[in-house]
């Protein structure tokens, strides 16, 4: 399935690189919607900003589940993205909270 940016977002989330709030990444999760196989679903997001973008996607048996994957998901490329392309800089709310309010697998 090819990775898109949501077609119907539902949840925005902005964070900042410390020390440059001006320098912004962008969550944006999509509505879930059908898989095209027509019994599961997927729910779509895209991170941007800062010269990053990337699409993803979590497929689950329900709307819940799958968007509930996708907030894993987000967690987890967040996690990514912090250590390999901004050197553990992302912050959501002040510069001293690295927490970006998904949840990360352990």
């Amino acid at each position: 399935m090819k990775r898109e940016p949501p077609s119907d977002v539902i949840a925005t989330r902005k964070l900042f690189l410390a020390g440059e709030p001006d320098k912004l990444i962008v969550v944006e999760i999509g509505r879930p919607e059908p898989f095209p196989n027509g019994k599961d679903y997927i729910c779509r997001w895209r991170i941007a900003g800062c010269g990053y973008e990337n699409c993803f996607y979590a497929a689950g048996v329900d709307t819940l589940q799958a968007f509930q994957l996708a907030l894993q998901g987000i967690g987890a490329e967040l996690h990514h993205i912090v250590n390999e392309e901004f050197g553990g800089c992302l912050r959501w709310l002040s510069e001293d909270n690295a927490d970006f309010g998904f949840p990360q697998l352990p």
